[in-house]
Formats: C-alpha cells, sequence, structure tokens
C-alpha cells in the first residue's frame, strides 16, 4: 500500500511526497531507487541509503539546488547540506534547528512523518 504525505503551514503546502511505501523492506527499496515530491515550492527528489554502517546511511532531499541530507543513527540525527556543514541536529526527541528555514522544517516533517527515518536504521536490527 502507497501513501501520500503533505505538509500544512498556514494554509499552504510547505512539502510533499507522492506514493511512498510504509515503512519496511519496501520503503528501503523505493526510497533507495528515489522519491519524487515537492519543497518549499519547488520539486524534490528524496534518495536514500542503507548500509551495515551507519556513516554510509542517508536519506537526501535535492531541490533546485538545494541539498538537505540526514545522516546518523535512530534518534540522534544531523542535518547536513551539500557542502557537510551542520544545519540541525536531533538529540533523543528534541529537534535543534535555525527559525525561519521552511526547507529544513518540511524536510524534517516529512521524514518524520512519512517514517523515511526507518532507512536511517541498521538493516539488520530494523527487523526487530
Amino acid at each position: 500500500m502507497l501513501e501520500d504525505w503533505k505538509v500544512l503551514l498556514d494554509g499552504g503546502e510547505l512539502a510533499e511526497i507522492r506514493g511512498v511505501a510504509q515503512p519496511g523492506h519496501a520503503m528501503r527499496a523505493q526510497v533507495t531507487r528515489g522519491v519524487r515530491g515537492s519543497l518549499a515550492n519547488d520539486g524534490v527528489a528524496v534518495i536514500g541509503a542503507t548500509s551495515l554502517f551507519a556513516s554510509k546511511r542517508f536519506v537526501r532531499f535535492s531541490a533546485e539546488g538545494h541539498i538537505i541530507e540526514f545522516r546518523g543513527r535512530w534518534g540522534n540525527l544531523s542535518i547536513l547540506d551539500g557542502s557537510g556543514i551542520l544545519l540541525a541536529r536531533k538529540h533523543s526527541l528534541t529537534w535543534e534547528m535555525p527559525d525561519g528555514d521552511m526547507r529544513i522544517f518540511g524536510a524534517t516533517a516529512l521524514l518524520e512523518m512519512a517514517g523515511l527515518e526507518y532507512i536511517l536504521r541498521n538493516p539488520v536490527l530494523s527487523a526487530f
């Protein structure tokens, strides 16, 4: 079953991804191939990679020359730009991010709501 996810803010669409599987093997395979959507009124490509090694796992939102990449372990994430500069981070359940950056907010909301954070889990341990 595929799901569409949309983030609305002040009555307008902030971010959306369409036709994403629920967290699990199907989502992992689908996001590895790539998913399309929108982010702050620009088209966005969402792609992820999974690995036994945490340093090789990521979820990347690419839109109009902007890259927002989520890396890290489950519950302790970093958001980096295309050049590796730290934009925001998550410790346990708390996000620390700059005020007013709607691209980061939209990408983070989609990651959390659609369950894309599942891709950042160790593929061996994610079965448990």
